[in-house]
């Protein structure tokens, strides 16, 4: 049997690289998370080289120049003081691990001098060996650049994937953290060249919109005792292949969860296809002895003590969103051409002249439908649909859409597939099978 013994602090540091750094992204999340956490609202990163020079600059507080050298020490942080804080978290980082595990990996250069002051010290550690501390000139803030990233281990070094492929995960990386702080200025530059700026927003929907670069999306938000939601989803008809775009966010840290992916699909239950996804970014806050935040050395992984509540924290308010489907009024509107009535000329269109009838609309409309067949067409009509569809009730006088449906006039119905209503600015058409299963389903 081998002796135990204790390992070198080199191994320890770069142990704990592996676990806080597997990737170039993680160590870019790690930095602007100390930035945020710093106070910073201005944060610019800068990369190349995939990620192996990474410099990031803030506007943050600033490290006092004869505490710098302790901040580069494992273990050693200003964000908790005992055990017991771990349960009342208000920052990101709380293990002190980060910068040490990079500079073990590294060549590191820390620049930082406190707010207000214009006489920042500079710190370099390469590969785990301190360098003379010296005073240079420059604003407030704190800058971290890292050069020659896992230069001293080659196997970590080998096992980084393609260029393009760490950039890209860098770029995913940012997004998240912007679209976790929407009050935070982040300007990325790739090779010193600017690829994403974006100011500070006031909402949550801004952000998003900003940062994802699509406007069709919407809000919704609910409290429930010490928790709060903040959801910004697509519409049903706009899906993906992968959940790529389901970003969560739990008390402004961008985490995975089993738990909130499941309420989010089960609200779009029924509204996708196997295989689709919806785009859904959400932000959950709740007391901090009840989320555990530190189930994963990147703390990328959470656990709820109660993911029963949670479940249907995420589910009920995004569900009732989609339920309203807003996206309608933005479909009518779209299709909204002149409010006057339509006039042919030709005889044969004489049949086809609806007058539109003004504040005479109601869900009777649906009701009363006459499902006319035509004497050629009633044979394949009834092969089809045997029994005639009733639309009573399509939507319930609580129903959230019953303004929309309820507001169309009827006009009549196309080659036994679709029912054609007018409203005061669009002309409609639905498809009386897809609806039909619905109503089924619905009931």
């Amino acid at each position: 049997m081998m002796q135990i013994k204790s390992l070198s602090e080199e191994t320890v540091n770069q142990i704990s690289a592996g676990e806080v750094v597997e990737r170039p992204s993680h160590l870019v999340k790690e930095l602007v998370e100390n930035a945020l956490d710093a106070g910073a609202d201005e944060i610019e990163v800068d990369f190349e080289q995939g990620g192996r020079f990474v410099k990031v600059k803030d506007n943050g507080c600033g490290i006092p120049h004869n505490e710098m050298i302790l901040a580069l020490n494992r273990h050693t942080t200003s964000k908790i003081n005992r055990i017991e804080d771990l349960c009342r978290l208000k920052t990101y980082g709380f293990r002190g691990e980060a910068l040490a595990s990079m500079a073990s990996v590294s060549d590191l250069t820390l620049i930082s001098a406190l707010k207000g002051s214009d006489s920042p010290y500079r710190l370099r550690q390469v590969f785990g060996k301190k360098e003379k501390q010296d005073q240079i000139g420059g604003a407030s803030g704190t800058t971290v650049i890292i050069r020659s990233l896992f230069e001293n281990t080659p196997a970590r070094l080998k096992f980084l994937k393609s260029e393009g492929a760490e950039t890209s995960s860098i770029k995913n990386t940012v997004k998240a953290l912007a679209l976790a702080r929407p009050d935070a200025c982040f300007r990325i530059l790739q090779k010193s060249k600017l690829v994403f700026y974006w100011p500070p927003q006031e909402s949550f929907l801004d952000r998003t919109r900003q940062v994802l670069g699509i406007k069709d999306l919407y809000f919704t938000e609910r409290e429930n005792g010490a928790y709060k939601i903040r959801a910004v989803v697509a519409p049903p008809h706009q899906t993906l292949k992968n959940k790529k775009n389901n970003w969560f966010f739990v008390s402004s840290r961008w985490v995975e969860s089993k738990v909130i992916q499941a309420g989010l699909m089960s609200a779009y239950r029924g509204l996708l296809m196997h295989g689709e996804f919806p785009l859904a970014v959400i932000w959950l806050e709740g007391p901090g002895d009840e989320i555990d935040v530190n189930a994963h050395p990147a703390k990328s992984q959470i656990r709820f003590k109660n993911s029963s509540f949670i479940f249907k924290l995420v589910e009920s308010p995004i569900r009732s969103l989609l339920e309203q489907a807003p996206w309608t009024k933005k479909i009518t509107q779209r299709l909204a051409g002149r409010e006057e009535n339509l006039q042919f000329s030709q005889s044969y269109f004489k049949n086809t002249q609806f007058p539109l009838k003004q504040k005479e609309y109601s869900t009777k409309v649906l009701s009363s439908l006459s499902w006319s067949k035509p004497p050629h067409l009633k044979e394949d009509f009834e092969k089809r649909d045997p029994e005639p569809v009733e639309y009573k009730n399509v939507s319930s006088e609580d129903s959230p859409t019953q303004k929309n449906w309820s507001s169309l006039q009827v006009l009549a119905q196309a080659h036994l597939t679709y029912i054609i209503c007018q409203s005061d600015k669009a002309l409609v058409f639905i498809d009386q099978h897809a609806s039909h299963e619905r109503i089924l389903y619905e009931k």
